[in-house]
């Protein structure tokens, strides 16, 4: 897997991302008010982008310990780890994860357009029948992701319900 430069393709390196980041800097530092209603409105913005910029290190770092399990890696047996276990557990670290991105994208969403939606497991439909979202064409997302997804959430779901990842689900 080619190594990712998170800074080159940083969230924050957007129009919207490099605002928030300086506005919010600047309020840290105390060279602006951070009481004020767009203060707080940056702050909220930033702390989502960064919460997305987390998940992908976090998917990142999983794949990396996923590899690190390899057979032909020898390092991996001196840590006497059963290598079933350790795969079951990173990969269901990675199943849960993976479908979280598309949660942060919606509320990324309702926090820019102030939307005011409650974090629920109806924000996805609240989200989707948002007029102003529609007009931006700014749900091309929700299908990509639904697709992606589409061979995961099974799994996903199956790991929070039943606590693990049985073996047979595993191969």
């Amino acid at each position: 897997m080619k190594d990712i430069d998170y800074n080159e393709l940083s969230l924050f390196t957007t129009p919207l991302g490099q605002t928030v980041q300086m506005e919010n800097v600047e309020a840290i530092l105390g060279k602006r008010d951070s009481k004020t209603e767009r203060a707080l409105y940056i702050a909220k913005v930033n702390e989502s982008l960064s919460s997305i910029a987390q998940s992908f290190w976090d998917i990142e770092l999983t794949i990396k310990l996923i590899e690190f399990a390899h057979p032909k890696i020898k390092s991996f047996k001196m840590t006497r780890v059963d290598r079933g276990e350790y795969l079951k557990y990173h990969f269901e670290n990675y199943f849960f994860r993976v479908p979280k991105l598309k949660d942060q994208v919606l509320n990324l969403l309702n926090i820019v357009f102030r939307l005011g939606y409650g974090q629920s497991n109806g924000l996805e439909k609240k989200i989707k029948n948002t007029t102003i979202l529609q007009e931006k064409n700014l749900l091309v997302f929700l299908d990509y992701f639904n697709d992606a997804f589409s061979t995961i959430k099974p799994l996903r779901d199956t790991i929070a319900h039943r606590g693990d990842l049985a073996d047979s689900n595993f191969a």
